[in-house]
């Protein structure tokens, strides 16, 4: 927003006037066409007046008074019983009354600036509009492609359906997509993929059974697991490939060796003998979450499964083991599991 303080800047004399600055304030709001309701105050109106220096500096005000509702309250607070004086009397007073003038400004400023607010992440947009990514893949259940194209448009968001080799030709194994794959989901062999706004896998999920193991592209996971880290990372599965997962850089995201090889193979392992459960009674969702922009390697791994209304929900960091709780989460995990008919 551009102030213009022409009114305060070409003042030189002050009139005498036995008011608070408050009533100034008031008279600012009515001269610079401001609805009375919008002054602070009590709001009662002025006669009018002809020009003067003091209705000057009311304009000034005034045109900053505007739009804020009593902006300077703190201000007030502390000088509304200083009176401005003639030229005449002293200097001293043309000096006070530049002081109170010079104490508004910023303040004035600082009421009329208005903060950018920044843009939401479209992936948490949505999560937040469907109430969890549970509850996400509930509404995108049984969805024809179209179906699922009008659902995620809702949020702004694209789908594509891709069969295998469609996907196989799409899915070069970048270090990032671009164009027509950002902000988008795509659905391969059954599950669900969104690449982030950046060009990085974000979240997948898929519904067992039944389960089918995927083929494995070792050449890209050597890849990802190679793009911020020399050595100690894999290209890990969001959905493993023992769950069907797609195995090219849609599902994959550098994930700390030690973490992908043991604790969190013990997860896919386990959910692969979901077998006996009723189709697609299992939702088995990833997730992953990045410290920052520029960054390809997530900070965390949250694991979520539903199976009959009820949810199993674990974060893992993506350090060894999955962090200092990530042996114990893990084991909660194989446990429910095995607790659902997993065996």
């Amino acid at each position: 927003m551009i102030v213009t303080l022409s009114g305060l800047a070409d003042v030189t004399f002050f009139s005498v006037r036995q008011r608070h600055l408050s009533g100034t304030l008031n008279d600012a709001h009515q001269n610079a066409g401001c609805p009375l309701s919008r002054a602070s105050g009590s709001g009662t109106a002025r006669p009018a007046q002809t020009t003067s220096p003091q209705m000057d500096i009311r304009r000034g005000i005034g045109l900053l008074v505007c739009e804020r509702q009593n902006p300077l309250e703190a201000v007030l607070a502390e000088s509304h019983r200083t009176e401005l004086t003639s030229p005449s009397q002293s200097s001293d007073s043309l000096n006070t009354a530049m002081k109170y003038a010079l104490l508004l400004v910023p303040a004035l400023l600082a009421a009329c600036s208005v903060a950018p607010t920044p843009a939401a992440d479209p992936y948490d947009a949505l999560i937040r509009a469907v109430g969890g990514e549970v509850a996400l893949s509930e509404a995108t259940r049984d969805l024809t492609p179209e179906q699922a194209a009008a659902f995620f448009a809702r949020y702004g968001m694209g789908f594509q359906a891709h069969t295998e080799l469609q996907a196989q030709l799409a899915d070069g194994c970048p270090t990032r997509f671009t164009g027509a794959d950002l902000n988008t989901w795509h659905s391969i062999n059954g599950g669900y993929y969104y690449i982030d706004a950046e060009g990085r896998p974000r979240s997948a999920y898929r519904y067992l059974p039944p389960i089918t193991a995927a083929t494995r592209d070792t050449t890209c996971q050597s890849t990802v697991g190679n793009l911020d880290n020399p050595d100690g990372y894999d290209g890990g599965h969001l959905v493993g490939s023992q769950l069907g997962g797609w195995g090219r850089r849609a599902n994959m995201a550098p994930q700390e060796q030690n973490f992908n090889r043991g604790n969190y193979a013990q997860i896919e392992n386990q959910t692969a003998k979901c077998s006996p459960l009723t189709k697609s009674s299992l939702t088995y969702l990833a997730r992953v979450t990045y410290p920052n922009a520029g960054t390809n390697t997530p900070s965390s791994w949250t694991l979520e499964l539903k199976l009959n209304g009820e949810v199993m929900t674990r974060t893992f960091d993506n350090a060894p083991y999955g962090g200092p709780n990530g042996t114990t989460s893990r084991q909660q995990i194989v446990n429910w599991l095995i607790s659902k008919g997993c065996v």
